[in-house]
């Protein structure tokens, strides 16, 4: 490079080696032109840059700067591993008692237990009703013809007995004698008794309009050992529950029933006892012979 002034003067100076100025500049052989007044020398390009000396000793070390401003939180890092478990802590109070739960579901019924030892015997017990025996009956399809007076009273009146029937004309209402001739069945008790109960059914044998109202009924008869004269019990005569009303048509069978319990009639051992049936009328013509079925049974204790 190069100085300029208004006024130049050529003087000897000694010039760097290899410098090379044009004529503006440094001259060859050692001559140059300089700015007056002096000015530094001309500088000449630069040459190869020597070797790196050594680094030189560390320094002393310098005063601790202030503090700088707390940093952004960082991320949140894994999750560590799970540390080692903890001694067990005292035991707390005791909650509140929880609310009941759900009836569970019922478990397998366990195993029998052993037997029991045998406990006290019982008092005895009240004494049972004895034993009931039933005595049935049925009439036969003939023989069945009980009749009565102008008053509405019995005449006569049918032996019912096991299969078979026998009409029998009376001595009274409640009375009649078994005479030569005459059918009967009866049987005699093999120890005393009580007749507690009478059931019975009566039927028509046609289609028939009575004349009369027509009551039915049962009872039973006894006769003491070797007796052939019968004596209808009062208490066991049973009517039928509705009688066969006065002028009202009857088809064949028209059943009617009749029912009695709690008779209470004791008999004795060897005591002849017979079944028997007969008739009762009121209003119209009471004087009458039908012909009726009649079965049923009686019950002794």
């Amino acid at each position: 490079m190069r100085y300029k002034s208004s006024t130049q003067y050529t003087r000897p100076i000694a010039c760097k080696p290899d410098l090379h100025i044009n004529n503006t500049g440094c001259l060859p052989k050692g001559y140059c032109i300089c700015p007056v007044p002096p000015a530094p020398p001309c500088l000449g390009v630069g040459g190869t840059p020597g070797v790196m000396g050594a680094t030189g000793a560390t320094g002393l070390q310098g005063n601790t700067g202030a503090t700088g401003a707390t940093g952004l939180q960082g991320i949140t890092g894994n999750t560590g591993p799970t540390g080692a478990t903890g001694s067990t802590g005292s035991i707390g109070d005791t909650g509140a008692t929880g609310a009941t739960g759900l009836q569970g579901i019922t478990g397998a019924t366990g195993d029998t237990g052993a037997t029991g030892a045998t406990g006290e015997t019982g008092a005895t017990g009240a004494t049972g009703s004895p034993a009931m025996n039933i005595i049935p009956f049925a009439s036969a399809t003939n023989g069945n013809t009980p009749e009565t007076n102008s008053s509405g009273d019995t005449t006569r009146v049918v032996l019912i007995g096991f299969g078979n029937s026998h009409s029998i004309y009376t001595d009274s209402p409640t009375q009649f004698t078994i005479k030569t001739g005459d059918n009967w069945y009866n049987f005699a008790m093999p120890q005393d008794g009580i007749i507690d109960s009478i059931y019975g059914e009566v039927s028509t044998a046609a289609d028939w309009t009575p004349s009369s109202n027509i009551s039915p009924y049962f009872a039973i008869a006894t006769a003491p050992p070797d007796s052939v004269t019968f004596t209808i019990i009062p208490q066991s005569i049973t009517p039928v529950s509705t009688p066969y009303v006065q002028g009202t048509l009857y088809r064949s069978y028209a059943v009617r029933s009749a029912s009695a319990t709690g008779l209470g009639i004791a008999v004795t051992a060897g005591t002849r006892v017979m079944i028997v049936g007969g008739i009762r009328t009121s209003g119209g013509t009471r004087n009458q012979s039908l012909y009726f079925s009649f079965n049923g049974g009686i019950s002794i204790r």
